[in-house]
């Protein structure tokens, strides 16, 4: 092989992999754009649901199912928001320990900040890593899973 020809293979294996990093880029460029509208929503939506409170408790009556939509509507999009960081997390290699809330390296079995175990060492444990997903009907937390295991599957292959 000539030296021409390592050069080759060496630039198109860098090119791969600045490819590749630059997917990662745009990936957690389109997520973030996606949390921010999540939170612009959520906003309006606080602010509608005071706006009803408030004219309920001036007019005296309360319509509950009124009330009850509006929460249930809120709750949801604090479920996506919270899915889509969990989403960037993964992009990012990042886990948020359950015990004190700091967000760390994927690849650590402990916390830096608190030392809490991050892993169960129980794989049906779905909390810590199961197949919590598998035959769900939601997609948001099926794609929340395959993000996370391929960002651990490229960790895995990047630190061999």
């Amino acid at each position: 092989m000539s030296i021409f020809d390592d050069f080759l293979i060496n630039a198109k294996t860098a090119v791969s992999a600045v490819g590749k990093k630059a997917e990662k880029v745009i990936d957690v460029s389109k997520l973030k754009y996606a949390e921010a509208g999540l939170q612009s929503e959520i906003g309006k939506k606080y602010q509608s649901l005071g706006e009803f409170v408030y004219n309920s408790y001036l007019s005296g009556e309360m319509d509950k199912e009124a009330l009850d939509r509006k929460i249930e509507e809120l709750r949801e999009l604090n479920d996506n928001l919270e899915s889509t960081r969990e989403l960037i997390n993964a992009q990012k290699n990042k886990v948020t320990c359950k015990s004190c809330g700091e967000l760390v390296s994927a690849d650590l079995k402990y916390c830096g900040n608190c030392g809490a175990k991050l892993y169960s060492d129980d794989p049906t444990d779905e909390e810590d890593g199961g197949e919590a997903c598998e035959d769900s009907d939601d997609t948001v937390c099926r794609d929340v899973e395959k993000t996370v295991k391929e960002a651990a599957e490229d960790a895995a292959a990047t630190t061999i």
